[in-house]
């Protein structure tokens, strides 16, 4: 088979041919990664012998270990009592039980649950229906989008395009409608603060600057404003500043914005409770929240 050539920010280089391959799957990294053979507990033991302790989770969303009989007796007997349905003419009962838990526990925030296979398919889902929201009350022309840089929100084109992660966002940048997606400052206090500025002081630059964005687009074309509660490794885990939520919320009220929280990798009790936006939310709720892993 003969070589291909990849165009990469501008470079074409080529890639191996076919037969020059030692392995058939196309990995993450430009070398095969080690191939897991068992796991228990937190260990993982590879094909050549070697285990290591997996420390992260499964990138957070294998929190509960490796080998918990509960969850393999509970998929055993789910599988055991009805496989898979289509969704798109049929519910299952577990879905049912679960997003009726999901509701319940929601503190009266919540009315609604719809299940996706992953978190990056979960951001566009929510953009999607914040389209379809102002959709229906027959607003057709509030389709952009507003995120902060140094964001993860995913790695299909949307999602990553939301979220202007550089490494991970430039590569594709050409796909990018920089008339859906527009961006804002991280809320990031320790790097982001002028030289004396208080927390609060600095919320309130970032809530005006949010206000400017809406307002240059126009505000009847802007359909939600999309925060990471807590981000996670793209700036380390880091909160934002006081009484953040309450300004930005403010400023979303005031041109009729939708604001979606995506705590894919850091809700579901990851902080302590059901979603992180409870502990250090201030009280503001999302019309919309992303979460899932845990």
């Amino acid at each position: 088979m003969a070589p291909m050539a990849v165009e990469t920010l501008g470079l074409a280089r080529p890639l191996k041919p076919e037969s020059s391959r030692t392995k058939p799957i196309m990995y993450r990294t430009t070398s095969p990664s080690p191939v897991a053979v068992k796991t228990d507990n937190i260990y993982v033991t590879f094909e050549d012998g070697s285990v290591v302790i997996d420390a992260v989770g499964g990138a957070g969303v294998s929190i509960l270990g490796f080998g918990n009989q509960t969850v393999i007796q509970a998929v055993k007997d789910e599988m055991d009592r009805c496989g898979y349905v289509y969704a798109g003419l049929y519910s299952n009962a577990a879905s049912e039980k679960l997003a009726a838990y999901l509701i319940d526990h929601s503190e009266g925030d919540f009315a609604g649950v719809n299940f996706v296979g992953g978190g990056s398919e979960c951001i566009e889902s929510c953009l999607k229906l914040a389209k379809q929201y102002w959709w229906e009350r027959g607003n057709t022309i509030k389709r952009r989008f507003i995120g902060r840089k140094m964001s993860y929100h995913g790695n299909t084109i949307a999602a990553l395009s939301l979220g202007w992660h550089p490494v991970r966002r430039v590569p594709f940048a050409s796909f990018v409608n920089e008339d859906m997606f527009s961006w804002v400052s991280p809320a990031f206090y320790g790097h982001g603060a002028r030289p004396g500025e208080s927390e609060e002081d600095y919320a309130t630059r970032l809530a005006d600057e949010l206000d400017a964005e809406i307002t240059r687009l126009g505000p009847e074309t802007v359909a939600a404003f999309v925060i990471e509660p807590m981000v996670a490794t793209s700036i380390g885990a880091a909160l934002p500043p006081k009484t953040y939520f309450t300004k930005i919320k403010a400023v979303c009220d005031e041109h009729d914005v939708l604001l979606i929280f995506d705590e894919i990798m850091c809700g579901m009790w990851r902080t302590g409770r059901m979603f992180t936006y409870w502990r250090i939310g201030e009280g503001v709720k999302p019309d919309l929240v992303a979460t899932g892993g845990g």
